[in-house]
């Protein structure tokens, strides 16, 4: 893994070129190198010793706090979730708050990839605060792959909802979380109410991780 360490360089270089760059600048990395760098980055960090990760995942949440270059940053945050560290998820809450929607997208595979009860809680909170539409299936769908049964009580708002593809999601996220095969969007509503108890204690863990905006 040799390689590595001179990649926290090529990452936070060159933060003022952009993929509109046509020529290439002495000094700079061009934004497909750094883009491909960082993706190795991620599809490495099983190999990081566990005490350089905090190192990496601290350059790759100053590229998501700094970096002008949104498909930068999407890919930072893609790659910050292999690390596996406390502050990973930070990192990740951080593109949560992104005002580009691709980065706030790619949070959500983030989380998928991480996992654990920070991801289940903070993809509860986006499923809640976010107005895309695309970005809130995928928060259903990455719900419904984490198999959480906490989860199952914040599905009563997307099935109230008087939108097909939400209560498409939805209906097959409760099916992976529960095993239930019922496709019914009336009977899940009635089952995730009876499972409301589960509301109050996933709306505390969600307010002890509250995400970031870029600015804060």
């Amino acid at each position: 893994m040799k390689y590595l360490f001179p990649l926290l360089m090529v990452l936070v270089i060159g933060g003022c070129a952009s993929m509109n760059q046509t020529k290439r600048i002495a000094g700079v990395p061009h934004p497909a190198e750094r883009m491909r760098e960082i993706r190795t980055l991620g599809e490495n960090a099983s190999k990081i010793p566990e005490n350089k990760k905090e190192e990496y995942v601290q350059t790759l949440r100053t590229i998501l706090n700094e970096e002008t270059d949104a498909l930068i940053r999407r890919e930072a945050v893609l790659a910050v979730a292999h690390m596996k560290v406390a502050s990973a998820g930070d990192a990740i809450a951080l593109a949560m708050k992104d005002n580009d929607r691709d980065v706030r997208q790619a949070s959500v595979s983030a989380w998928a990839t991480y996992g654990g009860e920070r991801a289940v809680t903070s993809l509860i909170a986006m499923l809640g605060s976010e107005t895309d539409l695309d970005i809130r299936l995928d928060c259903i769908d990455a719900l419904g792959s984490l198999k959480d049964p906490r989860a199952v009580a914040a599905m009563a708002a997307p099935l109230s909802e008087n939108n097909p593809a939400l209560q498409h999601y939805t209906v097959l996220a409760l099916q992976k979380i529960t095993g239930k095969s019922t496709t019914d969007p009336v009977e899940w509503l009635a089952y995730c109410q009876e499972h409301g108890g589960n509301v109050v204690a996933t709306e505390k863990a969600v307010a002890q991780n509250l995400p970031l905006s870029r600015d804060e």
